[in-house]
């Protein structure tokens, strides 16, 4: 019997599993989805009894157009293999297909998630559609026949406008980067609106209008963008993330034609409005002029000057009696007042002056008391000095303390004991070796 060494053993087993097998395909569930820093993908395939590990080199991760999320089917092809380094058993993929939904169309639905959680597609960031969009600027192909219905409408418009038409792809891989170059064009133009339009068409024609890059290029233009494009039936994320959305190129245009129209019915209503305000003004006017004719007719003049006279004299005879009347009373008013504060005034100051005798009469006991506390400090002082340590043992006097404690009699002691004798200046230590009792 052969014995192998473990290296010989797994090239073996790797060699006959992947020439047993060969390229074959398994569906299953992926979990356990990771991405190295090298870029390479690491996840597993399962069903309800077992899983299989599956490893996709970079070069594989690099040309999928979704990413690998957990919980979804998928079916990949490749071959199995033994890692010779760990044994670990693996597929090494080499196609992986979304099962049941195109990847195409897995693609789009991760992109527009992603897009919507970032706003891209909020209602409130919306631009509105200009008032009066007489400058219309749109991209779209000119042998289409999205631009032919789109102008077939504009052309019943009341309104004068300009349209201009930047040819561009409406499908294939250029589409996207050539309807970008639009946008860029228009930028630099006085237009008042840029429409993206073309037909109906499969889900493959209408995928540049899903590009990331064209998303984010509507999404930041500063002039209002309405998107019309494919069908009512199609969406793409271009619809989505436009100021203003049309189902069709005809609808469109429909949706410029009746804001053009709408305005324009209101300027007519407005006119109307103005020409019937000045008609009346000037009737009222006319109708002012003749009753001022009348009044300030020659005949009648001096009449009304007279009234006029007579009208300012009263008016000059009220003036003087009224102020005459004002002065006067204004004048008993300042009396009143003078002898008010007067009379104020002197009982402020006798209440206060006698206020003020009170409080001398109290400053003078005070200080009374003040030099009697004195005098009694002084005494205190004086008794202290006589009592002060100091003061005695400076006379002579000593102070005997054995361990710590004063001794006040011989019989506290023994010979032989250790004593400490405090003086005026310093102190003593000694040692008792003779006593006599009293």
């Amino acid at each position: 019997m052969k014995i192998y060494k473990v290296s010989e053993l797994l090239e073996e087993i790797k060699w006959l599993l992947e020439d047993t097998y060969g390229l074959i395909s398994v569906e299953g569930e992926a979990s356990e989805v990771k991405y190295s820093q090298k870029g390479h993908l690491y996840f597993s395939l399962k069903d309800e009894k077992a899983l299989i590990k599956i490893v996709v080199w970079s070069n594989i991760v690099y040309k999928l157009p979704f990413k690998i999320e957990e919980g979804r089917i998928f079916i990949v092809t490749g071959v199995l293999t033994i890692y010779p380094p760990t044994g670990n058993f693996q597929m090494e993929a080499r196609k992986i297909e979304p099962s049941g939904i195109g990847a195409l169309k897995l693609a789009l639905e991760q992109r527009k998630k992603k897009l919507q959680e970032e706003g891209l597609f909020d209602e409130r960031k919306k631009k509105p559609l200009p008032m009066l969009p007489q400058r219309i600027g749109v991209i779209t192909s000119p042998e289409g026949a999205a631009i032919r219905d789109f102008l077939k409408i504009l052309d019943e418009c009341k309104v004068n406008i300009f349209i201009k038409v930047f040819p561009s792809l409406m499908q294939g891989k250029d589409a996207a980067n050539q309807i970008i170059e639009g946008l860029e064009y228009f930028k630099k133009e006085s237009i008042d609106l840029v429409v993206i339009t073309r037909g109906g068409g499969s889900f493959e024609d209408l995928m540049p209008f899903n590009e990331e890059f064209l998303v984010r290029s509507i999404y930041k233009f500063p002039i209002p963008v309405l998107s019309a494009v494919g069908h009512e039936v199609d969406v793409t994320l271009c619809d989505l993330v436009a100021d203003i959305r049309a189902a069709t190129p005809t609808d469109a245009a429909r949706i410029i034609k009746n804001q053009l129209d709408g305005v324009y019915e209101k300027i007519i209503n407005y006119e109307e409005e103005i020409n019937y305000f000045l008609i009346n003004k000037l009737e009222r006017g006319k109708l002012k002029l003749n009753n001022y004719k009348a009044i300030f007719s020659f005949k009648n003049l001096s009449n009304i000057l007279k009234e006029f006279k007579e009208r300012l004299n009263f008016l000059v005879f009220r003036f003087k009696e009224g102020k005459f009347k004002f002065l006067n009373k204004e004048k008993e008013k300042l009396k009143t007042i003078n002898y008010n504060f007067s009379k104020k005034i002197y009982t402020f100051t006798l209440y206060h002056k006698g206020k003020l005798s009170s409080l001398e009469v109290k400053l003078k006991n005070i200080k009374y008391l003040l030099r009697q506390k004195k005098e009694k400090v002084e005494d205190l002082k004086v008794g202290l000095m006589h009592l002060n340590l100091k003061r005695t043992l400076k006379r002579g006097f000593s102070i005997i303390r054995k361990n710590g404690n004063i001794i006040r009699e011989s019989n506290e002691t023994n010979i032989g004991d250790n004593i400490e004798g405090e003086l005026y200046k310093g102190r003593l230590l000694c040692q008792i070796i003779k006593k006599e009792e009293p």
